[in-house]
């Protein structure tokens, strides 16, 4: 792979210089209460910011929702995000393919070298299928824009959920123990967080 050979090249001309990693985090929620089941919201955070996007049919009801939610946070919250000097952004996207859209914009906009995501396994085939169900190409919306369309890659491969004992017999892997990768042209390496929680522990 060539970010390997660009690492080995990078370690060899500056070494004992390590650089640690960016890392930016994503997690979706979804409509259990219709039968369309759509993603009602996304949240993006990377260091002091924090965006989120959230499905207008969802909030649709509510008058002046983005400036009523701003007010809630300014009474709830306020202190804490004054004290950590957070940057909290929240849009209105007028489906889920442009929900997600916006979300994948911004960590574009934001290169970070991580993505982490815990348990992955939900969120990116829950994101691939609202694509699919409204017949718009993944790679038109996670890939990096910046990329000629003929060489981006959005794949997403599901590891091991067995593993086989030595007599033979197969037993469920422990979720925190599969490791599935969404290979995508981006800046950021997308992985489970849960997994990395499991292993380092």
């Amino acid at each position: 792979e060539s970010s390997t050979f660009i690492k080995r090249d990078y370690s060899v001309k500056y070494p004992g210089v390590v650089t640690p990693s960016t890392v930016s985090t994503l997690d979706i929620e979804t409509d259990v209460l219709s039968e369309e089941k759509d993603i009602i919201l996304c949240t993006v955070t990377f260091k002091n910011h924090i965006y989120t996007v959230i499905n207008k049919p969802f909030v649709d009801r509510i008058g002046n929702f983005t400036e009523r939610l701003n007010t809630k946070i300014k009474e709830y919250i306020g202190e804490y995000v004054d004290k950590a000097n957070l940057d909290i952004v929240v849009e209105v996207a007028e489906d889920p393919v442009e929900l997600i859209k916006k979300t994948f914009d911004k960590l574009h906009e934001w290169k970070p070298d991580v993505l982490a995501i815990w348990n992955i396994n939900f969120d990116i085939p829950y994101i691939l299928k609202q694509l699919e169900k409204y017949k718009a190409d993944p790679k038109m919306y996670l890939c990096d824009p910046i990329v000629p369309y003929q060489y981006r890659i959005c794949r997403y491969k599901e590891g091991p959920t067995k593993k086989v004992t030595a007599s033979g017999q197969q037993k469920p892997l422990n979720p925190a123990l599969q490791w599935h990768t969404l290979e995508l042209t981006a800046s950021f390496y997308v992985l489970d967080a849960m997994c990395v929680y499991k292993r380092l522990r």
